[in-house]
C-alpha cells in the first residue's frame, strides 16, 4: 500500500502524530474509511521521510471533540520534497518530505 493519491482521509480520524527529529521522519497515524460505503474504519500510519519542515496548528480541545465525527477535513499529499498539507477541524499540519510511504499499524 504506498498510493498516496489514492487515501481520501475526509472524515478521518488523527490519531497520532510521532517525529523523530535525529531521522528526520514523521509518522501519522490516522484511522479513515477505506471506501465511502464503509461503517468502520482503518488504521493506517503515513510516514514521511527526509523531513525538511512541519509547521502545526491545532485545537487539540476541537479534535477530540470532533473525533466521533472524524478530526480531518481532507489532505493534499505531495511527494518528492513538495509540502503535504493535512487539513484538520481546526488546524492544519503542513509537512515538506523527500518520500511519503502508507503502512498499516501495529495496533
Amino acid at each position: 500500500m504506498n498510493d498516496v493519491d489514492e487515501i481520501e482521509l475526509h472524515d478521518a480520524l488523527l490519531k497520532s502524530m510521532e517525529t523523530d527529529f535525529l531521522a528526520k521522519t514523521v509518522k501519522i497515524t490516522v484511522g479513515y474509511y477505506a471506501n465511502p460505503d464503509d461503517s468502520k474504519r482503518k488504521e493506517i500510519v503515513i510516514v514521511f521521510e527526509g523531513v525538511e519542515s512541519i509547521s502545526q496548528i491545532s485545537d487539540l480541545d476541537q479534535l477530540q471533540k470532533n473525533a466521533f465525527a472524524g478530526n480531518v477535513n481532507y489532505w493534499r499529499p505531495n511527494d518528492g520534497g513538495m509540502a503535504t498539507y493535512i487539513y484538520l477541524t481546526d488546524g492544519c499540519i503542513a509537512i515538506t518530505a523527500k518520500k511519503i510511504t502508507l503502512g498499516c499499524s501495529s495496533n
